[in-house]
């Protein structure tokens, strides 16, 4: 240091000098090999024993990286894509990440944008709250991702090195089983459906099946005497709205006998269905005809997850409930009259008809 004659410095071949023998200098935007710049400090001081001291503070530019983990749902078919349908979500130490997240048209939802401030193994728990208006069943169990941080090839920023439906135990272990699919359990009867991971630069994409609401019921004529005793051997008619008619055969040891089996879709969840039922042989049996058809109402819900026939009426405008009586149905010959039941139990609306 004896040959400065000014306090100063070289750097990439450029003199720095100052007048003063306690000063600083501060060099701004020095460039560095990946196209980056820092700034550098230095310090001239005056030591008494020791002469000048020059003391270089440079400042190293923070590793930075972030990553952003969003939701698609979409329908069994992998391409129907589900709008409104909404989310909530937490993080590794249980904080929740907001009150609730809702997909777009395009079915796809933004849960996480995080920025990454260290090597770790994140984990993120996601559970559908609400399928808005979508005719399809909502998923019982959360579903948890875990994202893996790392520092990148070129030292100069963070990234995701890994995602998997399953723990990752060693972060140092660059073998450690990753799982990108993951069956899903749905309530009822259902089939499962599927879940899939995927990474595209620093967007993690979770793909969510769901499955449409199924469902039917079974319509059935059922005689009875006027004691409740159970008459074989009634013949019935039942016609629908659009004039599909239905011959059954005669009513067994049971005096039951099937008449349809209605399956209930998206499409026909909200019509209300018209039934007109008329006895057309009593075949013998040694009781009174009706001498009027019977009208009824079978109207349709979601119920346990499944599409179900929820309630029975005997008047267009009303919705009724499950067990509907119509009373003072008159018989042939002026016989008096009985008072006829419809009444839904499980996936069965029964129409019970009296005789004397």
């Amino acid at each position: 240091m004896e040959n400065i004659k000014q306090p100063g410095i070289s750097i990439n071949n450029i003199d720095y000098t100052t007048s003063n023998e306690n000063s600083d200098i501060w060099l701004r935007d020095v460039p560095l090999s990946d196209n980056r710049t820092t700034n550098i400090k230095v310090q001239f001081r005056v030591n008494d024993e020791n002469g000048n001291v020059i003391q270089v503070l440079v400042q190293n530019p923070r590793i930075t990286g972030s990553y952003n983990l969003q939701v698609e749902k979409v329908g069994e078919d992998n391409n129907t894509k589900l709008e409104g349908v909404t989310f909530s979500a937490k993080d590794k130490n249980e904080e929740s990440l907001g009150e609730e997240f809702t997909t777009n048209a395009n079915g796809l939802v933004q849960i996480v944008d995080k920025t990454i401030e260290e090597v770790t193994t994140d984990w993120y728990d996601i559970t559908e709250i609400n399928v808005g208006n979508n005719q399809y069943i909502k998923l019982d169990e959360s579903i948890r991702v875990y994202v893996e941080t790392a520092i990148a090839e070129d030292g100069n920023s963070y990234k995701v090195n890994r995602i998997s439906f399953n723990p990752i135990e060693d972060t140092e272990d660059e073998q450690a089983e990753v799982t990108l699919d993951k069956t899903i359990e749905l309530p009822g009867e259902y089939d499962p459906v599927d879940a899939h991971i995927e990474l595209n630069g620093n967007t993690i994409t979770l793909t969510i099946q769901n499955r449409k609401y199924e469902g039917q019921y079974i319509l059935r004529a059922q005689k009875v005497d006027e004691d409740n005793n159970r008459v074989a051997g009634i013949s019935f008619e039942v016609e629908e709205e659009d004039g599909t008619k239905y011959q059954t055969r005669k009513t067994s040891i049971n005096g039951t006998r099937v008449v349809v089996t209605k399956t209930i879709t998206e499409d026909n969840l909200n019509d209300v269905d018209k039934y007109t039922i008329k006895e057309v042989k009593l075949n013998g049996a040694a009781y009174v005809q009706l001498d009027e058809e019977i009208t009824f109402y079978v109207h349709k819900n979601i119920a346990s997850n499944k599409y179900k026939a929820t309630s029975v009426s005997f008047s267009e405008n009303e919705e009724g409930s499950a067990d509907e009586t119509l009373q003072g149905v008159k018989l042939k010959g002026n016989k008096g009259t009985v008072d006829v039941r419809a009444y839904i139990h499980t996936n069965y609306v029964d129409i019970i008809i009296p005789n004397k």
